[in-house]
């Protein structure tokens, strides 16, 4: 059984629960969609947790965790979420790269696409180096929308 399994057979909500409990909605909102681990919470949270559902921690630590969860580092494995929050300068090159894209896909005699590989290489790359993104958000990006794979030795 997963979290937000548990806090369904008891009749709680992650606000409701949030709420008795004295977790933060937050902490329970990432618990419950696998973007933070149980196993790696504090004491005091399983804690509280656990008595907020009437069960022991025991039982709280031996909850499933959810599959959508990278084992080793307890992050998704989806990561889109590192496409979130971009700078606007950021977002609006990606938005021009995303179009350039269907129009090649649409028109193979489309010219400009390696243009806008080639600024969004760039801004990718200068707002990594004005720590405006993570380098995490900036393989994430090379890999998704470049194909350049930060193990092919582009490190």
């Amino acid at each position: 059984m997963k979290l937000i399994e548990l806090l369904e057979k008891k009749g709680f909500t992650v606000y409701s629960l949030s709420k008795v409990s004295g977790v933060p909605k937050t902490t329970l909102q990432d618990l419950c969609s696998g973007k933070a681990n149980i196993k790696k919470s504090q004491a005091i949270t399983v804690k509280k947790i656990a008595d907020a559902l009437g069960v022991k921690m025991e039982d709280v630590m031996n909850l499933e965790e959810n599959e959508r969860i990278d084992k080793e580092t307890g992050l998704p494995l989806d990561k889109s979420y590192l496409e979130k929050n971009l700078p606007l300068c950021l977002e609006k090159v990606l938005n021009d790269y995303k179009e350039s894209e269907r129009r090649r896909k649409k028109d193979k005699s489309y010219t400009l696409w390696d243009i806008y590989y080639g600024i969004l290489q760039s801004e990718i790359n200068c707002c990594e180096v004005e720590h405006m993104i993570t380098s995490n958000q900036a393989w994430y990006l090379r890999e998704k929308y470049l194909g350049v794979n930060k193990d092919d030795g582009f490190n």
